[in-house]
């Protein structure tokens, strides 16, 4: 801290200007010779008697000298100085007693009871004026210490004041404060701010830097404390990095500053220490560094973003309240031939031409509001091109749940209606065929069938006949079957599902019933029937026949001619097991997958002649399903060829099984 230095008085005059004198003398003779005397360098005034001095005395501000007569009428000198003396004493109010009676007793006397000096009538002009100047000297000089001093106790206090409002605002200011003096900079000041924040459990004062916090010695701190006393030139540092060791445990805390070093000097000016003034700025350097992370994972993810429906195959943005593009991705540049950069701020109306927003305009509206859209539209895209538009407008929200915009997805679904529109007629075309070849063949082949078999129950018939009556009943079973398959086909294909009529019944008699009767158009094969457990449950009796006929004929037609197929029915708790098996050539892994499918033939059938049109398989499965069943197939070499239908004892809901 700077010393204060008061600066040199000036020297006294000779001759006091302005200084005042009372006289007090009662012969007017003496009086007006001492006045004649003294005015030309004081201010006199002449008091009679001793009475009206005290008078005025009494609570006025005292002259520089009062001349004070021994001898005077009421009140004497001697009693007027003992008055005087009760409120000054000599150094505040000289008294310069003039008396005609120079006897040693009375100066003595008189000086015993305060007077400062004396002079005897007659007196010396130049001995008065010397003493009354010397003594007027003495009280201004005394006056001017008295000012000086008043003045100093006043700055003193002044000063008392400002340090204790200085101490109070180095108690609470929010910064850190200190100073450190020496060159080996030790501390003799800190505020509370500096010894939590530096210092921690440590203390600072009357410590050096090294002492006090060693840990900061290598990171630069010292370095900076050296240059700053040896060179005196301030040094600010923004954002410094330590590690402080705050518990005093060894752990060192990650921290961030900004602060000043500033020198202080002597009263001769030489660096005596260093001044710091500074802030932690710890929490402001880390939400700063998250607030770029933040902003760099955010860029990252906008890029990402970009990346991601750049890729999608459909248009994407994200569009604001104002009905402009937040964003585009590169659907934008082959949909319309804009540049999605370009983008941002445009309105969807410039984008998309008036047609095309007029068209989309309703499900914009919706999506402003609140609402999610899903819509197809036709469509005018880039260079005229006409088509349909399908699109999903989702609402995006803020705080509160206000509606900021909404993201748009886009598909040109173009081809997609041209194609639907194709299947629709092709569909269309083939349920008409199918369903009219399948109605007008069926009642036909029926009287066929119905022939043959009256002509094979005729007494009498040659084996030639037999014969051919045996294959024609045989075709028109096959035939019949195809009919039958088609239709099924058809009313599936058009969503109407297969319908059954379930009732009461033994599986055990309904599939030997069945083998029975494809074993009349194939009596020259071998047929394995095995019955096993309750088979009692509540099933469609026509489409299990068919379901059996299904698979015993494909299993027939897939195995060598002297082969035997089997057939297994079982009761399994609460499902029954319909199992039919057959040797031969296995059936290929990649057509296992699509076997059930309609118009799939297999590959390595033995018979041609009882070719298929490939909705057998796809029928069993389809029966199977419509009673709560599935079906499981499995072929191999060693094994054979197995299919087995599981249904439960009721049908159950499809989809439930």
């Amino acid at each position: 801290m700077a010393r204060l230095s008061s600066p040199a008085p000036d020297p006294a005059p000779l001759v006091e200007t302005g200084a005042q004198v009372w006289l007090v003398e009662d012969s007017p003779l003496e009086a007006q010779r001492t006045l004649s005397l003294l005015s030309g360098q004081y201010t006199v005034v002449h008091f009679p008697e001793a009475a009206s001095m005290l008078e005025r005395l009494n609570g006025a501000v005292p002259p520089d000298l009062l001349l004070l007569d021994w001898q005077l009428p009421g009140v004497s000198g001697l009693e007027a100085l003992r008055f005087v003396r009760e409120q000054y004493d000599e150094v505040a109010l000289p008294v310069l007693m003039i008396t005609s009676r120079g006897a040693r007793e009375d100066v003595r006397e008189g000086l015993a009871a305060g007077a400062n000096d004396y002079v005897a009538k007659p007196y010396d002009d130049v001995a008065l004026l010397a003493r009354v100047r010397t003594l007027v000297r003495v009280r201004r000089a005394f006056a001017r210490a008295e000012d000086a001093l008043s003045r100093a106790a006043l700055a003193r206090r002044e000063l008392e004041r400002e340090r204790t409002h200085l101490r109070e605002l180095f108690a609470i200011a929010p910064a850190i404060v200190g100073v450190t003096r020496g060159p080996e900079h030790r501390y003799a000041l800190v505020n509370p701010l500096h010894q939590r924040v530096i210092g921690g459990v440590r203390p600072l004062l009357g410590r050096t830097v090294r002492e006090a916090v060693p840990e900061v010695a290598e990171q630069g701190i010292l370095a900076r404390l050296d240059e700053v006393y040896r060179t005196g030139v301030p040094y600010e540092g923004s954002e410094v990095p330590l590690r402080l060791d705050r518990h005093g445990d060894g752990r060192l805390e990650d921290a961030w500053f900004t602060f000043v070093y500033q020198p202080t000097r002597d009263v001769d000016g030489k660096v005596d220490g260093v001044a710091t003034f500074g802030f932690e700025v710890t929490a402001h350097v880390l939400a700063r560094r998250e607030l770029e992370a933040i902003a760099l994972a955010l860029r990252a993810s906008e890029e990402r973003l970009q990346l991601v429906v750049d890729a999608i195959p459909a248009l994407i943005a994200f569009i604001d309240v104002e009905q402009r593009y937040v964003l585009g991705n590169e659907a934008y540049r082959s949909w319309f031939g804009v540049d999605p950069a370009s983008l941002p701020g445009r309105r969807i109306s410039e984008v998309l031409g008036p047609e095309s927003y007029r068209g989309v305009l309703p499900y914009v509206q919706r999506a402003l509001a609140g609402e999610a859209v899903r819509f197809e539209t036709p469509f005018v895209f880039g260079g005229g091109r006409r088509g349909h538009l399908q699109a999903a407008y989702v609402p995006y929200r803020g705080e509160g749940g206000r509606v900021l915009g909404y993201v748009a997805i886009g598909w040109d679904m173009t081809r997609e209606h041209e194609v639907r529109e194709s299947l629709r007629q092709q569909a269309d075309f083939e349920r008409q065929l199918i369903g009219i070849v399948s109605h007008d063949l069926r009642n036909p082949l029926h009287g066929i069938q119905l022939s043959a078999a009256t002509m094979l129950r005729r007494p009498g018939l040659d084996e030639r006949h037999a014969v051919i009556a045996q294959r024609i009943l045989a075709t028109s079973e096959r035939m019949a079957r195809m009919i039958r398959d088609l239709l099924d086909f058809t009313r599936a294909r058009r969503g109407g599902g297969l319908s059954l009529e379930p009732a009461p019944l033994d599986l055990h008699a309904l599939a030997t019933q069945g083998v029975d009767e494809v074993l009349l158009t194939h009596p020259e094969r071998q047929v394995e029937r095995v019955a096993e457990g309750d088979g009692r449950g509540s099933w469609d009796a026509d489409r299990l026949a068919q379901l059996l006929s299904n698979l015993l004929v494909n299993a027939l037609a897939y195995s060598p001619p002297d082969s035997r197929v089997s057939v297994l029915t079982r009761g399994e708790g609460d499902h029954v097991l319909l199992q039919v098996h057959n040797w031969g050539e296995p059936i290929p892994p990649d057509q296992l997958q699509r076997m059930f499918q309609p118009f799939e033939r297999g590959e390595n059938k033995v018979n041609d002649a009882g070719r298929s049109i490939g909705l057998g398989l796809f029928i069993v499965l389809g029966i199977a399903r419509a009673h709560g069943g599935q079906v499981e197939v499995e072929s191999s070499a060693a094994e054979g060829t197995t299919f087995r239908v599981r249904l439960p004892r009721s049908p159950l809901p499809l989809g439930e099984g």
